[in-house]
């Protein structure tokens, strides 16, 4: 999905506060300079630069071979980086799992979307957590992405998505304008309502599973566009 933007990528999201993020999940998790971290989705690896500031040992992993490539080339310190699904991976006993930016949005079946779950728990320490972010599926079908368009530093970006109600999708075609050419590609979001989500995640086996504002500590509402989930074993 993202292999024609994976050139592009960092570029496109400069703008993003990865430090600020992964200090955000921190606050929700004890650690120690022995402690372990997976990041679920990792893509090219910003998430990662800072986890391994924390961590003695980080693990990415990341279905899209050219996302992978480019986080394999920033030497990232204490980082194992994987092109693989989560249940193929050996390791485990993780203090922490991070998925960053919206990340479960683009898993497209409850059952698949169940088995990462699953995974993610089986992949936890005895008191580890899981720290997720996503879009609120009902805030969406109230009031639905709209189209933009932006200046980047890799050229103009725009975005055009199209909203399926009858089965909480949405379809983002994105393209991008640059010096070298056009790139366009479109990208699948999976309208996940906060009810379903929790009630799948108390059901594979977290203890606990906590709904915030989006990189907030204070609680969600239903007219929340983005969440954060704190989830414990």
């Amino acid at each position: 999905m993202y292999d024609k933007f994976a050139s592009y990528y960092d570029g496109l999201v400069e703008h993003k506060d990865y430090k600020k993020e992964v200090e955000y999940a921190l606050s929700y998790s004890p650690y120690t300079n022995n402690s372990s971290v997976l990041d679920f989705g990792c893509g090219t690896g910003n998430h990662l630069i800072e986890l391994s500031k924390s961590f003695e040992n980080v693990v990415g992993i990341d279905p899209c071979p050219n996302m992978t490539s480019i986080a394999v080339d920033k030497n990232i310190k204490n980082c194992k980086i994987y092109n693989q699904e989560i249940h193929e991976i050996e390791e485990d006993n993780f203090d922490l799992v991070t998925s960053f930016f919206n990340v479960v949005n683009h898993i497209e079946s409850l059952s698949e979307l169940k088995q990462i779950f699953q995974s993610i728990l089986s992949k936890l320490s005895g008191e580890g957590s899981f720290i997720f972010d996503c879009w609120n599926g009902v805030a969406f079908l109230r009031d639905p992405p709209r189209k933009k368009t932006m200046k980047t530093p890799m050229g103009v970006y725009k975005y055009d998505p199209v909203v399926d109600y009858l089965n909480s999708l949405v379809t983002l075609k994105v393209t991008l304008e640059a010096d070298a050419g056009t790139v366009s590609s479109e990208f699948l979001h999976v309208l996940w309502t906060p009810k379903m989500l929790k009630g799948l995640l108390l059901d594979v086996g977290f203890e606990s599973v906590v709904i915030k504002e989006l990189f907030s500590h204070e609680d969600a509402s239903g007219d929340s566009h983005k969440l954060s989930f704190i989830c414990r074993k």
